[in-house]
């Protein structure tokens, strides 16, 4: 996921683990510089989906549940 500032100048966010293994679909804004995207991955036992948090120092954290197993 990559930034933009107020000049237009890019600055790499985060990157999925395994690009290869999944993506990232859509992103959003929260509050105190936090993005928030949903990631995709293949597991052992298939594709898993969970929404991600990424903090303004690129931290990661998972905040749901495998959303496909819900589908």
């Amino acid at each position: 996921m990559t930034q933009l500032d107020r000049r237009g100048e890019q600055s790499l966010r985060y990157q999925v683990p395994d690009p290869a293994g999944g993506g990232i679909s859509g992103a959003a804004d929260g509050r105190h510089g936090a993005t928030y995207h949903l990631e995709t991955t293949v597991g052992a036992t298939g594709p898993e989906s969970q929404v991600i948090r990424v903090d303004r120092d690129g931290h990661r954290t998972v905040v749901s549940d495998d959303l496909r197993a819900h589908e």
